[in-house]
């Protein structure tokens, strides 16, 4: 049981990472999708990518207001010889385990007042998950791992089971803040962050069988299991922005405190004694360090903004379910490209590369990422000279990890079997979002 443990402790966080580190979202507007390189904005979304650049902004309410629908496949190829004798696999040792993440609404809203020299901010985001991972035929460590176990009740037996599992996870992010514009080039920002987590859990692994034969009555270790549980917990963490604006050149850099959520498990059913009732559980999102510079060529049609920036995440001191596989810390090397085509018109486009430090040899089914190129493209429409429509759409592609088990073992005993196992995901977001000013 010890893998399967490890595997459904992980369901937090497999939902993460539709942009950004491994607990973080960063995808927070439909205008980042399309623009990854944020941190210069002085757009509706500045007060999560640029709060210190808000005191820049134009005199008077700044309103942002965006939807976005994120897919995901997560999938396993597993090679494994006792596959061979999985009914479902059709006598194949080598199986593709497909988990679906859907997240048909991550909405945020942004709000920023500004006077003089003082703007006050406030915005409502998913920091982190924000959808729901179904596996339906299972796990691959837990089908070989019966795919052993039936062969001691019934040497060359023909195996079969009904397995299921899929968990919500969801951390609502609410943060509110000031920034000062000390000089005429220079402003610094301050902010406090509420994330409420909420996790779900369901489960059941049902109707082990051998040749048709029901194997529940011969051994416990083949018995029906049933899962149903909550985790909920909350934490503040502050964030501190500096920007800096003069002629064509823009800077800013920003620093997000470690947020060290625990999550309280809240059981009705666990026969797999996986969340004893009333247990906290680790859940932190690291610390974040992001710094960005921009340089536009020309101010009116026909300008173009560039930017760069760079996200670093301080994993190795975050405890979360990933803690086990961290190696180091995170990453991204970001790029955005801007150009006002119309009076009314804007295009853009970006890219962004993520760096883990994570040991492959260490990853589960359901805990694991990989570094991955993002892609993002789209466009705002400007309907009034104060209302501003963004699309945006965002593609990554992940780089494979392999993961090679010389040993499988089966609750605690070495079977001597090899098993392999590729990990590979597949992403696609897409954003609208509304800006609009008085």
């Amino acid at each position: 049981m010890k893998t399967f443990k490890l595997t459904v402790l992980a369901l937090a966080a497999a939902f993460s990472a539709q942009a950004g580190g491994l607990m973080t979202n960063t995808n927070h507007s439909a205008a980042f999708l399309r623009d990854m390189a944020r941190g210069t904005t002085l757009a509706a979304d500045a007060v999560y990518f640029n709060p210190a650049g808000t005191a820049f902004m134009s005199e008077g309410i700044h309103w942002g207001f965006n939807e976005q629908v994120a897919i995901q496949d997560r999938v396993t190829k597993s090679t494994f010889a006792p596959f061979a004798l999985y009914e479902k696999g059709n006598g194949a040792t080598t199986l593709e385990f497909k988990g679906k993440t859907f997240s048909p609404i991550i909405p945020s809203v942004d709000f920023v007042w500004k006077k003089n020299r003082l703007a006050l901010m406030g915005s409502v985001f998913v920091g982190g998950g924000g959808g729901s991972l179904e596996f339906k035929d299972g796990l691959s460590d837990y089908v070989g791992m019966f795919g052993v176990a039936t062969q001691s009740a019934i040497p060359g037996a023909k195996y079969n089971m009904d397995m299921y599992l899929k968990g919500f996870s969801l951390t609502a992010s609410v943060q509110v803040g000031a920034a000062y514009k000390i000089t005429d080039w220079l402003s610094a920002a301050a902010q406090l962050r509420s994330n409420i987590g909420y996790n779900k859990y369901d489960g059941h692994l049902r109707n082990i069988t051998a040749n048709g034969i029901a194997l529940a009555a011969l051994n416990p270790l083949f018995a029906d299991r049933e899962l149903k549980a909550k985790q909920t917990g909350v934490a503040f963490s502050p964030n501190l922005a500096l920007y800096a604006k003069k002629d064509h050149v823009s800077a800013s850099v920003k620093y997000e405190f470690k947020s060290a959520i625990k999550l309280k498990n809240n059981t009705t059913t666990d026969e797999f004694g996986l969340f004893p009732d009333g247990v906290k559980n680790d859940a932190q999102m690291p610390a974040l360090l992001t710094a960005a510079a921009s340089y536009q060529f020309g101010r009116n049609v026909g300008a173009l903004k560039l930017t760069g920036e760079w996200h670093h995440y301080f994993d190795k001191n975050a405890k979360n379910s990933f803690s086990n596989a961290v190696t180091g810390d995170s990453n991204e090397y970001l790029f955005g490209a801007e150009v006002y085509a119309t009076p009314k018109l804007e295009l853009s486009a970006a890219y962004q590369r993520t760096v883990f430090s994570l040991d492959g040899q260490k990853y589960s089914e359901m805990n694991y990422n990989m570094n991955s190129h993002s892609v993002g493209f789209g466009g705002a429409y400007r309907i009034k000279s104060n209302m501003k429509l963004n699309l945006g759409c965002m593609i990554t592609m992940y780089d494979a990890v392999t993961k090679t088990t010389d040993n499988f073992v089966v609750n605690g005993n070495p079977t001597g079997l090899a098993k392999t196992d590729v990990f590979d995901r597949h992403n696609v977001t897409l954003g609208v979002g509304l800006e609009v000013g008085f």
